[in-house]
């Protein structure tokens, strides 16, 4: 069906030039003049042509949506991911953790390296994110018979950004009853229950959080973390004195504004706020923003790419990106 809907690509000369350029891999080449259905056509051609990863890069989020749907009707859907960007006006818990858990979905998901087509926008990209060395670092893996201080796990949730609840019911969120700790890794689709005995792990489960019933037993799990904010202690502490001497400096920038009453004040909320958050990451408190502290405290963020060196880039109205960085 695929080879059907696409023949027509194959007999244009453009697209045996493309083809032959990127198979030959002598560098970049230039396609204009293609939109909407045509592009998605020719990505899937690509795609089917060219055994490498593909990074597709358009000029906004929504775009990036619209791509993947488009491609999802040509290719396999589990072929495709979405890597999304923040909201800068958008402070909710709830948002925020559904953002970080499905950028963190995709890179887990690179780590395997597995053959993808991810799909970002400008403003995803312009954010980096914590190394391939470092997600692995905060990744737990268990399984069954394994001896796990129960206490101790119980905390590295917390450090990987899992809120604790009465009941498990989004992703990110962990539950404890008893022996028994229920928590929702932000790349599963179904929430895993773990019973220990003593600090042995005697089971692990999937299950559904609306009726609570089992779905499948599992030999071992991989835990994701369910917050890009991602720092050791020790990284914060190194960290914390270089903060405030940004923020003094901000706040000695706003100040020397003269006659200019919205700027103090500004200034006094600024340092009032910037020193409440300090000390609540120090206690190892979580809150909607946190990950904004990242580039602020890790030294070895990388761009996307890192995790897929070796993909075919293809950016969707460059001149759009240019813009974008420009802004």
């Amino acid at each position: 069906m695929f080879g059907k809907l696409v023949k027509p690509l194959y007999n244009w000369t453009e697209t045996k030039t493309l083809l032959r350029i990127l198979n030959q891999q002598k560098g970049t080449a230039l396609v204009q003049g293609i939109s909407g259905v045509q592009r998605s056509f020719l990505l899937a051609t690509l795609w089917r042509e060219i055994d490498q990863q593909m990074l597709v890069v358009t000029s906004t989020p929504s775009e990036a949506e619209r791509l993947a749907l488009d491609l999802g009707l040509i290719l396999e859907e589990k072929s495709i991911l979405v890597f999304p960007a923040y909201d800068l006006l958008a402070h909710e818990e709830a948002y925020e953790k559904d953002v970080a858990g499905e950028r963190l979905s995709v890179l887990s998901n690179l780590m395997k390296n597995r053959r993808q087509v991810v799909i970002t926008s400008w403003p995803a990209l312009g954010r980096k994110v914590i190394s391939p060395q470092a997600l692995k670092g905060f990744m737990i893996k268990i399984a069954v018979g394994e001896e796990v201080g129960r206490d101790g796990f119980l905390n590295k949730l917390v450090m990987m950004g899992y809120g604790r609840a009465q009941k498990v019911e989004a992703p990110g969120e962990f539950a404890v009853r008893g022996d028994i700790i229920d928590l929702y890794p932000p790349d599963r689709q179904e929430p895993l229950r773990i019973e220990f005995f003593g600090d042995e792990i005697d089971s692990i489960r999937s299950f559904d959080f609306e009726t609570q019933k089992s779905v499948s037993k599992m030999k071992e799990a991989r835990i994701l973390p369910a917050r890009e904010g991602l720092w050791t202690f020790e990284e914060f502490k190194a960290a914390k004195d270089r903060i405030k001497d940004l923020l003094q400096r901000q706040t000695t920038r706003l100040l020397g504004l003269k006659d200019d009453q919205h700027a103090h004040e500004s200034a006094s909320f600024l340092q009032k706020r910037f020193e409440e958050l300090l000390e609540k990451i120090e206690n190892g408190l979580v809150f909607p923003g946190i990950d904004r502290f990242l580039p602020l405290i890790c030294n070895d963020l990388v761009p996307l790419w890192t995790y897929m060196s070796d993909a075919l880039l293809i950016l969707d109205e460059p001149v759009r990106g240019s813009e974008y960085f420009r802004a």
